[in-house]
C-alpha cells in the first residue's frame, strides 16, 4: 500500500463566460501598457510586467478575478466559514516572442494565482518545481516513468495554460513560465491572496 500524503493543492477555475469578456480584457490590458510603457522587472525576462496595484480599483481584470475566485471557494465550500480571502498584489504580464519568467515564488501571502487571458500556440508552458526538488532529488529521479505518473512524483510538473482559466497554488511553490516561441503576445494576470481567519 502507498499513501500519497502532503500534496500541493492546485485549484483550477474555468471561467464559463470568458469568451464574452476576453476581447474587452485584452483591450484593457493593452491600454494599460500604452499608459505605462516602462516595464517593471521582477521574474520577467523580456516582455512587459505592469505595476502591482490592479487589486485596488474596480477594473475589469480585478472584478473578473475576484468574482470567479470568491464564487469558486464559496460554491465549493472549500474554506471554513470564518476564513476571508484578502487580495493583495495584482499585475499584468505580456510576454512577446522570446520572453519568459524565471523560477520564483510569491512571498508574504498564502496563495498565488495566474489568470490566462491570451495563450497562443507555443507561447510557453507553466512549470512547477517540486517542493522536494532538493531534498528528494535522488528519490524523485529514481522512480519509473509509470510509477511517477501514477503518484505524480515528479521533480517538476508542466501545465499547458488555457485561456479563461485561473490557477491558484501555494505561494511557496517555485514556478516559472517557459519561453514564448510564438510570434504573438502571451497575456496573463498574476495576483496574491492571503487567508485571514
Amino acid at each position: 500500500m502507498i499513501y500519497n500524503i502532503f500534496p500541493s493543492l492546485i485549484h483550477v477555475i474555468e471561467i464559463s463566460s470568458f469568451k464574452k469578456v476576453q476581447d474587452e480584457i485584452i483591450k484593457y490590458v493593452y491600454s494599460e501598457k500604452k499608459k505605462n510603457p516602462k516595464a517593471n522587472v521582477h521574474s520577467n525576462r523580456g516582455g512587459w510586467q505592469s505595476h502591482k496595484e490592479y487589486h485596488m480599483d474596480e477594473n475589469i481584470l480585478n472584478v473578473t478575478i475576484k468574482n470567479e475566485v470568491v464564487d469558486y471557494f464559496t460554491n465549493n465550500r472549500i474554506l471554513k466559514e470564518y476564513v476571508e480571502l484578502q487580495f493583495g498584489s495584482m499585475w499584468i504580464n505580456i510576454n512577446g516572442k522570446g520572453a519568459y519568467n524565471i523560477l520564483h515564488i510569491h512571498p508574504q501571502c498564502d496563495l498565488a494565482g495566474v489568470f490566462w487571458i491570451k495563450i497562443p500556440k507555443d507561447s510557453g508552458s507553466f512549470s512547477f518545481d517540486s517542493p522536494y526538488f532538493h531534498s528528494g532529488w535522488n528519490e524523485l529521479k529514481s522512480y519509473s516513468d509509470e510509477f511517477a505518473r501514477k503518484m505524480l512524483a515528479y521533480p517538476d510538473f508542466n501545465f499547458t495554460p488555457t485561456e479563461g482559466v485561473i490557477m491558484l497554488f501555494p505561494s511557496t511553490l517555485y514556478h516559472q513560465v517557459k519561453t514564448n516561441e510564438s510570434r504573438q503576445d502571451r497575456i496573463s494576470a498574476s495576483f496574491n491572496i492571503s487567508l485571514s481567519p
